[in-house]
This record gives C-alpha cells, sequence and structure tokens, in this order.
C-alpha cells in the first residue's frame, strides 16, 4: 500500500468521528444525557487524532499523483490548494481536540468551565466541518474533472449509441443460433 492509496482510504475517517462527535454531544446536551456528551467529547478526540495518519499520508499522496500520466499544471495548483486547505483544516481540528479532551476531564471538577467550554465545543466544531468538507472537494477536484467549477461535458457522441445498438443485435442472433463468444 502506498501513499496516496493510504490517504485515500483514511480520508472519511476524521470527517466520519466528528460528525458523529457532534451528533453525539448535541444529542447530549439537548437530552441532558452524560453518556451521549461523554460519547460525543470522545469521538472529537478520536477525529483529532484519525486526522494525524491523514495529513502523514498527504505529502507521499502528492508525489504519486504528481508523476501520474496526464498530470497537468492545473492538477498540480489542485494539489496545492488541496494540500493548504487540509493543513488549515488539520490544526483547527486539533484545537477541536484539545477543547474536547479539556471539556471531558473538566466536567467533574470545574463544571462552571465546562459549561463556558460547552458553545466553543459546537463553534469550533462546525468551522471544522466546514474546513474538511471544504478540503474534500478540493482533493476530489483533482482527479475528477467534473467536480471542478466550470466543467462542461463532452458532446455525446452518438457512434457510441450505435455501437452499442449492434453489440446488443449481435447478442440476439447469438442467442438464437446457441452460440456465444464467452
Amino acid at each position: 500500500m502506498n501513499a496516496h492509496y493510504a490517504h485515500l482510504t483514511l480520508n472519511h475517517l476524521p470527517l466520519a468521528a466528528l460528525l458523529f462527535g457532534l451528533v453525539f454531544y448535541v444529542l447530549g446536551l439537548t437530552r441532558r444525557s452524560e453518556g451521549f456528551e461523554r460519547a460525543g467529547l470522545g469521538l472529537l478526540v478520536a477525529a483529532a487524532l484519525l486526522a494525524i495518519p491523514e495529513l502523514l499520508t498527504g505529502e507521499g499522496a502528492e508525489e504519486v499523483v504528481e508523476r501520474l500520466p496526464g498530470t497537468t499544471r492545473a492538477d498540480h495548483r489542485l494539489i496545492h490548494e488541496h494540500e493548504e486547505h487540509g493543513e488549515r483544516a488539520f490544526w483547527v481540528l486539533q484545537l477541536l481536540g484539545v477543547v474536547a479532551l479539556i471539556a471531558a476531564w473538566a466536567r467533574g471538577p470545574w463544571p462552571r468551565a465546562y459549561r463556558f467550554m460547552r458553545p466553543s465545543l459546537l463553534l469550533i466544531g462546525g468551522l471544522v466541518l466546514f474546513l474538511l468538507v471544504d478540503t474534500a472537494r478540493h482533493g476530489g477536484q483533482i482527479r475528477r474533472p467534473e467536480l471542478r467549477e466550470g466543467y462542461v461535458a463532452p458532446a455525446h457522441d452518438d457512434h457510441d449509441e450505435q455501437g452499442d445498438e449492434k453489440e446488443g443485435e449481435e447478442k440476439k442472433s447469438e442467442e438464437k443460433s446457441g452460440t456465444s463468444a464467452h
């Protein structure tokens, strides 16, 4: 497994942990459920930790993609933008993880301090969610041109339809005669 494969495989984990963490945390606050709050805080810390291997594999993934045939200057620009967005999201996510860890610890001994941290957790969490989705969008554009702004699909080629029709007719005649090329 190379860094590119690892980067693509791991990139969903911090976002999923963040989403579930925010949902559980909000459920804990609205239902006054200590279990949901703790689970939410734990998932927010986990999201920050899961982002570390994602950041560490990014440089290797960049090197692999830059060497792929057909990589253009536009792709290089997109890679750089994705990297910038990713680093920004990473550091804000690390901040969220630290605040969530302190909040989990402060719940018992300092309930007033913990209550003060609640809005901060939600605010930073919302910001990180936006940053991660934006980073993912930039990452997707690198090898998926249809996700790029201003993309225009190529004109439909009638030749393909005729080729498909011909294949269908050949298949029907093979079925009738009982022969098959497969």
